[in-house]
């Protein structure tokens, strides 16, 4: 367990140096330990979480590091989606790695493409796909990306949006995620984590 957090510790830092150098904006640590504590925490009921926005994988990598500690009976499976081409062949490369570490334990499958349009693909098939979701897409298409996770989260299941304080998403935004069925909270990192609970019923 320590040997792994050690080199979690080691690849995780490796991803986000490498992000400053390509100038991809990139998550704070703080924001990655939280989004790790919540897929620790909601994993298990269907194993599937999905990252919209990944870049080159420094928050995929925090998500799957919590989600190795829960799917010890099922292999978990988490989606990075990257719309920029280039990046999403260096995410490739960066989730083999993180794949390795993690002994095959979780399985990623990386999107190139845009991150609304595959939601909206997987909305057509009628089924609550992911038990979570984080989001680092544009701001203005947020409200949308809230709309559509609201039919693809199970039950219990979290949606996270990065940049809750700058850039702001749109008062729309903040409107539509205050209404059932989401029990939202807004974390103060310094970019701002918003954590939003999909109620049942």
């Amino acid at each position: 367990m320590l040997d792994l957090a050690r080199r979690f510790n080691m690849l995780s830092e490796r991803i986000r140096r490498e992000s400053v150098e390509l100038g991809i904006p990139a998550i704070d640590p703080e924001d990655g330990l939280i989004l790790s504590s919540a897929a620790f925490y909601v994993g298990g009921r269907t194993g599937s979480y999905v990252d919209a926005g990944a870049g080159i994988g420094y928050s995929t990598i925090w998500i799957a590091y919590g989600a190795y500690h829960r799917c010890i009976d099922i292999t978990c499976k988490i989606v990075a989606i990257e719309y920029d081409v280039e990046l999403a062949s260096i995410l490739s490369r960066n989730l083999r790695d993180v794949e390795a570490m993690f002994r095959g334990r979780i399985e990623f499958e990386v999107v190139s493409g845009d991150a609304l349009d595959y939601f909206s693909k997987l909305e057509e098939q009628g089924r609550e796909v992911f038990d979570m979701a984080f989001v680092d897409i544009e701001k203005g298409d947020y409200p949308e990306a809230l709309e559509r996770l609201e039919n693809l989260l199970t039950a219990g299941g979290v949606a996270a949006f990065h940049n809750a304080f700058q850039p702001p998403p749109p008062p729309l935004f903040f409107d539509m995620v205050s209404k059932r069925p989401w029990k939202p909270v807004v974390l103060p990192t310094p970019a701002g984590l918003l954590l939003a609970v999909k109620t049942a019923g």
